[in-house]
């Protein structure tokens, strides 16, 4: 598991207590939605450069890229694709 629930909110496995901000999680999620950066901020009403650093912080969080960039938008990395369903299923418990 890449992402768990801890006492203080959500981490990263290889950080043990470092918490993981939900909002972090939502962008990554929409962002594998939409398949693009400028999509999921246009859905999100944020600045893509916003985006981008959330998604970067998760990133750094779970240990690895969760995206290859193409020129037609982004795909899930390996690592991304293990984390879709868990922050999916995070974000829907948070609700």
């Amino acid at each position: 598991m890449i992402i768990q629930n801890c006492q203080n909110g959500i981490s990263g496995k290889r950080y043990g207590a470092k918490v993981l901000e939900l909002r972090h999680l939502k962008a990554f999620v929409e962002v594998a939605i939409q398949g693009s950066y400028v999509r999921a901020a246009n859905s999100l009403g944020i600045a893509q450069s916003a985006l981008s650093r959330q998604v970067s912080a998760l990133e750094r969080e779970v240990g690895g890229r969760l995206f290859h960039r193409n020129g037609r938008g982004v795909a899930l990395t390996e690592i991304g694709e293990r984390v879709l369903p868990q922050g999916r299923a995070l974000i829907a418990d948070a609700r």
